[in-house]
Formats: C-alpha cells, sequence, structure tokens
C-alpha cells in the first residue's frame, strides 16, 4: 500500500497528472487523489496547471541508465524527470546498451507487493472474505486476488456454486497439473516454474513465446490472460495485446475462462 502511495506521488511530482497516473497505473481517478491526499502531496485545481521541471536539454547516457538500472526508475518517470519524450528515454537507455525491462501495463517489478504473512493471516487464517481482505489492505480486489495467487495461497472460489462456498484453489498447482496446459507447455518449450512469488523473480526474463504458443494456451487450453502470466512470465496486459494483434477475439471479461469451468467439473467430479 505505501509503495503504490509513494509512486503515485512520484509521477504527481514528476509532472504526471491525476488523469495520466490513472491510465498508467490501472487506478481510478479517485483512488489517486485519494492515496495523493495520503501521501500529504497539495493537489493543483483543475485547469490551473503545475510547474513543470525544466526539460534537460543533453541528458547522458549515464544519468539516463543510473536512474533506471541502479534506482529502478521507469522510463515514464525518467522522461518525466528529464522533461523528455519517453520514447527519447527509451531511446537513450539502447544506445547506452541496457537492457529494457519488460513491459505491459505496470512494469512487473512495480507491481504493488502484499506481504504474505498479512494477506495469509486476514484471507486464510480468519477467513475474511476477499473483498474484507482487499479493503483491510487498502488495495482493490483484483490486486488481492492476483497476490494470493501469485504467492501460491489457497483462494477460495468465489464464482463455485453456493452449496460449496469453501471450495479453494491453489492456482498455480492446478495449472500444472492439468494434462492440457502441462502438454502445450512441453510443445512450446516453456520452462515449469513452480514455486510461488512475485512474477518478476519466478520469470527474471519471460519466456520465448510466439504467437502460435499464445493462441494454444489461450484457445486450446482455455486459459485467461492472467493464467498465462502465470506460466510464462508474460504480463496479462502485454498477452491480450499480443493475441489481439494475432486477430484472436478475445473472451468477454469478468467471467470464468474455459480453464476454471473445466478445474470446476473436475473438483465436483471428484467430490461426488
Amino acid at each position: 500500500m505505501a509503495g503504490e502511495a509513494g509512486r503515485v506521488a512520484d509521477l504527481y511530482r514528476a509532472g504526471q497528472s491525476t488523469r495520466r497516473i490513472a491510465e498508467m497505473t490501472g487506478l481510478g481517478r479517485r483512488r489517486v487523489m485519494s492515496l495523493l491526499e495520503r501521501e500529504g502531496v497539495e493537489i493543483a485545481p483543475r485547469g490551473r496547471g503545475r510547474p513543470r521541471r525544466p526539460p534537460m536539454l543533453h541528458p547522458t547516457f549515464e544519468e539516463v541508465r543510473r536512474l533506471y538500472v541502479e534506482d529502478g526508475v521507469s522510463s515514464t518517470l525518467i522522461a518525466a524527470k528529464l522533461g523528455i519524450p519517453e520514447r527519447s528515454a527509451r531511446d537513450l537507455l539502447t544506445r547506452s546498451g541496457t537492457r529494457l525491462r519488460h513491459r505491459g501495463g505496470f512494469d512487473r517489478k512495480d507491481r504493488a507487493q502484499l506481504p504474505k504473512h498479512e494477506l495469509e493471516a486476514l484471507y486464510v487464517e480468519t477467513a475474511a472474505t476477499s473483498h474484507e481482505a482487499a479493503h483491510a489492505l487498502g488495495v482493490s480486489h483484483n490486486t488481492m486476488l492476483r497476490a494470493a495467487h501469485t504467492l501460491g495461497l489457497p483462494v477460495r472460489d468465489v464464482a463455485g456454486p453456493p452449496a460449496s462456498p469453501d471450495r479453494t484453489v491453489v492456482l498455480l498447482d492446478a495449472l500444472y497439473g492439468d494434462r492440457a496446459v502441462r502438454s502445450a507447455l512441453r510443445r512450446h518449450r516453456v520452462p515449469v516454474v513452480r514455486g510461488p512469488g512475485p512474477l518478476h523473480e519466478r520469470f527474471p526474463e519471460p519466456c520465448e513465446l510466439g504467437d502460435d504458443a499464445l493462441f494454444d494456451l489461450y484457445q486450446s487450453c482455455g486459459l485467461s490472460a492472467f493464467h498465462i502470466e502465470l506460466v510464462t512470465g508474460h504480463a496479462a496486459a502485454t498477452v491480450r495485446k499480443r493475441l489481439l494483434r494475432a486477430g484472436v477475439q478475445l473472451r468477454p471479461r469478468g467471467g470464468r475462462s474455459p480453464f476454471r469451468l473445466r478445474l470446476g467439473r473436475s473438483e465436483e467430479h471428484r467430490g461426488r
């Protein structure tokens, strides 16, 4: 929570508008404003504009590389700090020989990381609902669920039948335990990384993944973009963009993927 608020404050101080910050982070503008107020940042009246940093006319390779590599600043924030377009910042990084971090919505390292012990105590031990846990941790419901799945916690199936509210699934185990998913990963030479943890630690570099592999995982195996993220290291936002570029019609958001439906049927069968 503190990391998310600090990042929002840094972006605002660097000259980004609340609307732009909302687009960059996936947060609502109201949430952005709330985080800025929590950090004690004075928000300029709408339409008044805010003083920007004077542009750095000739940023050096060393300056840009230091911000990106040593300080871990994103190319977007570097551009805002130096008063240059982001494409110029990324061009400077490339020309300096810096390997650019994987992109896809938020950079994978910049995602909100929830402490496992707090999440486990709230959601697993006290049996709070996922919405209650998210509210207590000050994050969105989607962020809370993503963190639980990433950390390998058993997540209750909120979309399951009312008669089985206690049914849980450890998503990583379920994905790697699915025969179709295992076959597809083996076919496309995608490594199996079973251990839970933040995505950038499980996959320091996303594995090579062609459009045929993406199509196989999404269409043939019925995985969602988030499921593909968990087993390949490619951010879900990037997966969706690549599928669209390949001409794949995406399933509507909010429903259950064919994989989850298949998993639910197998669990019901075992429970009989």
